[in-house]
């Protein structure tokens, strides 16, 4: 194959105009994904050599250079653009460049140069998508490419677009040379119209390689144009929906760090307006500070310091609001959080005490006015966690089953408590001690509250993924007398709060799931009685997942218990179905709405029907079954 290389000398300007946008670009540690197991695109390329693929759907939305994109196209010369008609031209000009057709636009080149992908059969172009949403990858592999003109060397090379942050990352194995015809190769972002770039230092149309012993990894991340789309914290648990953060028991402190970019001091209130906390039984505790460690008022994490320490095991509940300025929390974007966001806070490993107190004495005191009781020292003890001693009595007689408080001691470094409220002379009862677990670390000076909404999923039928009846529920409202509940589902194309599927005065409430798959949000909102304010619940996310009905083949209806009944696999996902069957002059010999597995044709002929199964806002199913007695 003959071609004809042109060296191009391109005056380069220190400011150009455009759709500007900022990349920072960082060098990485190397760690690429798997370079096989992806969707071979070798064949599909428009031509053999310096070919074009077929368009590629995107797995999530892209942001690059500030615009949304869901498709994209592959180059055999090392790129990957989210335009289509780009051409595939085997030589690496300077970019930024309007002044030649041969550059493509809108691409990731990585690098960019002439690669003969098709020859001998070495080379391997694929794509993959890795991990679940909303931290999924696209991986596009460029594995053992041979140079056009060398051959006999390969490039190994990698393009991965992240999903939430829009960060790209290039993973470069080996880049070898070709003195034959230069080599010159360009690693970096184009933009749409040709006026803009990002390239690695000294990679822009020059020679350079990449050797197996010193892989390289670079990182391309955008600014506020793409940035300001998402937003929210880095997770310690990336298989929650819900963002997870571990705290430390006994202690009061939430660290939050965001999970791209920075957030902007001002929006900050230092007293902590922007944020509700609750403990696993739903009780409000009260925030005392957020500190923030700011530089140029702009800060990248947060320490929430609770007034109350932390003493239970379990998910506690950090629930984003407006602020006392009228908002929530800012980016240095300007994105706003949106409220009612909920953040897990995970504690694990507190103190547990569920040894029983043995009484070792009871004493009657020397002039008979009352006893005294003596108890052992709690095994595994810890005073710093208890309250008191509290002793219940219970009358000594066979009949008498309840348990009355009868003293309570704050001094619980001792074991002895003298009281003179029994008369030993006349009464005769049995003690027992308790320790009562101190709630908090301090007491406050009790004043008017109100409780926040805390919702829950009732069970597991919320998110077992299948469509079908689902209950939720919360606390009751203590805002006001709240006479009615609303209860609004958010549909996955809905970015508001929803659309009002119900209202009860009770605290919980059943429906039906919608019949469309994807994620939904559910919350609860209740208003006072002059309609002038309104309380919104925490938002619970749940998924409809894609299920499959199948069919046996024969049903034998004799009565011995095996195979009497027409059992359709998996139709208890779709609670809304018709199933039919047909005999073979097409007459309906059998309809059924809402089938729940319990049909034996035992009133059918031997012979072959036609089954149709009919679920709403599905493809359905059709197909043969025999029937043998």
């Amino acid at each position: 194959m003959f071609k004809k290389y042109f060296i191009v000398f391109v005056l380069l300007l220190s400011s150009f105009t455009g759709n500007t946008q900022n990349y920072n670009i960082n060098s990485i540690p190397y760690n690429p994904a798997p370079f096989t197991g992806g969707i071979s695109l070798n064949g599909t390329f428009s031509g053999v050599d310096d070919g074009v693929s077929q368009p590629i759907r995107l797995p999530f939305s892209f942001c690059f250079y500030g615009i949304n994109y869901d498709t994209s196209w592959v180059g055999t010369n090392g790129w990957l653009s989210f335009s289509r008609g780009q051409p595939n031209n085997f030589t690496a000009a300077p970019i930024p460049s309007t002044a030649f057709a041969s550059v493509p636009f809108n691409c990731i080149m990585a690098p960019w140069q002439d690669w003969w992908s098709s020859f001998g059969g070495f080379g391997d172009i694929n794509y993959r998508t890795l991990g679940t949403a909303p931290n999924r990858s696209f991986v596009v592999s460029f594995s053992q490419l041979p140079m056009w003109g060398c051959t006999q060397n390969r490039g190994t090379f990698q393009i991965i677009l992240y999903e939430t942050t829009n960060i790209i990352e290039v993973h470069i194995q080996e880049k070898p040379p070709c003195t034959s015809w230069g080599g010159t190769a360009v690693l970096g972002l184009h933009n749409a119209t040709g006026t803009e770039a990002h390239t690695v230092p000294g990679r822009n149309s020059t020679i350079w390689i990449v050797t197996p012993t010193a892989p390289e990894g670079w990182r391309f991340e955008p600014d506020c144009a793409c940035k300001k789309r998402v937003f929210g914290f880095q997770s310690a648990d990336t298989s929650s929906r819900l963002p997870v953060v571990e705290a430390t028991c006994y202690e009061g402190t939430v660290g939050l760090k965001v999970n791209s970019g920075l957030l902007r001091c001002e929006s900050i209130d230092s007293l902590g307006s922007e944020f509700r906390l609750y403990d696993p039984r739903g009780n409000l505790m009260q925030i005392r500070s957020v500190d923030r460690n700011c530089v140029n008022g702009e800060t990248d994490s947060l320490t929430i310091l609770s007034a109350n320490a932390f003493l239970f095991d379990g998910d506690h509940y950090l629930v984003i609001r407006n602020g006392i300025d009228g908002n929530t929390l800012l980016s240095e974007c300007d994105t706003v959080v949106r409220p009612f966001d909920t953040i897990i806070v995970r504690i694990r490993d507190c103190y547990r005490y569920n040894e029983a107190i043995q009484m070792r004495n009871v004493s009657v005191k020397p002039d008979n006015s009352g006893v005294v009781l003596t108890w052992n020292t709690p095994p595994n003890f810890d005073p710093n966690f208890f309250e008191l001693y509290r002793i219940f009595s219970r009358a000594y007689q066979p009949d008498s089953l309840r348990w009355s408080n009868f003293a309570d001691t704050y001094a619980i470094e001792d074991t002895v408590i003298g009281t003179d409220v029994v008369d030993p002379s006349v009464d005769r009862a049995l003690f027992r001690v308790f320790l009562r677990l101190r709630l908090y670390g301090e007491v406050l000076t009790p004043g008017d509250s109100i409780s926040n909404m805390l919702l829950k999923a009732s069970d597991e039928r919320l998110t077992n993924g299948n469509r079908g009846p689902a209950q939720i529920s919360w606390n009751a409202y203590d805002g006001w007398n709240a006479l009615n509940y609303e209860i609004y589902l958010q549909s996955p194309a809905d970015t508001g709060y929803g659309s009002l599927i119900g209202t009860t005065t009770d605290t919980t409430f059943s429906f039906e799931k919608p019949e469309d798959l994807g994620w939904y949000k559910i919350r609860v909102r209740t208003v006072d009685n002059s309609s002038t304010y309104a309380a919104w619940s925490n938002y619970v996310p749940f998924e409809l997942q894609q299920r499959e009905v199948e069919v046996p083949n024969v049903v034998t209806p004799n009565g011995d218990g095996k195979n009497d009944v027409f059992k359709i696999k998996g139709i208890e996902f779709f609670p809304v179905n018709t199933v039919q069957l047909f005999n073979r002059w097409g007459q309906k010999v059998f309809e059924a709405q809402n089938y729940q597995n319990t049909y034996s044709p035992t009133d059918l002929e031997s012979g072959v029907y036609v089954y149709k199964i009919l679920i709403p806002k599905e493809q359905g199913k059709e197909g043969v079954i025999r029937i043998l007695k």
